[in-house]
Order: C-alpha cells, then sequence, then structure tokens
C-alpha cells in the first residue's frame, strides 16, 4: 500500500487489508443519509444500551462533556490510510476520549472484524513510534455472548453496525470504567 507523504516510507509494518470487500459506488445524497443513519443508530446504542442500563454512569458524563468523537467510513477503496488518519488524530487529541469508526454496509464475519481493528491499532503505533496510546474493541451486530461475566461483556458490545472504537489508555488509567 501506497504511504508516501506521510513521512513514513522508511519504517517497515506490516499493513492489514480490509477484512470486506470494496464497498459499491453511491450518490452524494444517498452516502449523506447512510452517514446520518449509521450516526442515528449509533446514538440510539449509545443511549439506549450503555447509558440507560446504567452500564457505566461514567459513559453518559463524559457524552455531555463532548469526549467523544464518532466518525463513518465507507470505504470505497482498499486504501486504510484515512483509518490511520482518524487513529492518529485521537492520539493527538487528549479531550477525546473514545472515538467511534462506523463501518455501514460493510458485511464482515466478528471474528475477522475483530482482527483487522487490532492490527490495524497495532500498525498505527507502530507507524507513529507510540506504544498502546490507544486501546482498540471492536464492536459488532453478531457478536457472541455467553453467560459468564466476560462473555456477558460482549452483549453491550453487540453494535448496529461494525464499529471500531479506540479508547486513551491514559483515560483507562485514570477512570477504569471504560
Amino acid at each position: 500500500e501506497h504511504m508516501a507523504g506521510w513521512g513514513i516510507d522508511e519504517i517497515e509494518v506490516s499493513l492489514p487489508q480490509l477484512p470486506f470487500a470494496e464497498l459499491p459506488a453511491v450518490s452524494r445524497s444517498d452516502r449523506i443519509r447512510m452517514e446520518q443513519d449509521a450516526r442515528h443508530r449509533n446514538a440510539r446504542y449509545v443511549a439506549a444500551i450503555l447509558e440507560h442500563g446504567a452500564f457505566c454512569t461514567k459513559v453518559k458524563q463524559k457524552r455531555a462533556l463532548e469526549r467523544r468523537h464518532v466518525d463513518v467510513h465507507y470505504a470505497l477503496g482498499r486504501n486504510i490510510g484515512p483509518l490511520f488518519d482518524q487513529m492518529w488524530m485521537a492520539m493527538e487529541r487528549p479531550n477525546v476520549v473514545v472515538t467511534q469508526v462506523i463501518f455501514p454496509a460493510a458485511e464482515v464475519e466478528w471474528r475477522a472484524f475483530s482482527r483487522f481493528c487490532k492490527a490495524l491499532t497495532e500498525a498505527g503505533h507502530a507507524l507513529r513510534g507510540a506504544s498502546n496510546t490507544l486501546d482498540v474493541t471492536a464492536l459488532h451486530p453478531h457478536l457472541p455472548w455467553g453467560d459468564t461475566p466476560k462473555a456477558a461483556r460482549r452483549l453491550f458490545r453487540r453494535s448496529p453496525q461494525p464499529t471500531l472504537q479506540w479508547v486513551r489508555r491514559d483515560a483507562l488509567d485514570a477512570e477504569p470504567c471504560y
């Protein structure tokens, strides 16, 4: 993958590939509607599942303080550069604790999506020379869950659409609720 202009040409890092097929071109108006729908569905998920269920009161507090950023990534091509841009912005904005990147229309199995999110984050840290600045969680509508405490956590990670979530490590250390 071509990374010229990023000042990282001399660094050797294995770059992950998107785990789903390239999405079809859509009109500008359809893309805007898709993005609005993705944001609306995400907001309902956060409000109904995380906030209303009192899963974590700090989620509501942080959202009220606008310490959360949501982006929608409609993958027209195979270029993952815009995802690194999102990650690096998340690393550089200490006032934003949670960054979510929603992948509308992406048909991807949850395990493959989880592996991709982890590999992307590891590559992004390596390219920036940063170590564990962000913690990553893959949210997915088909994530299985069970009756053990650890497996039940997955229930709260069943988002309406595949979503990559980064949380700043310094926030995790200061407020372990994330």
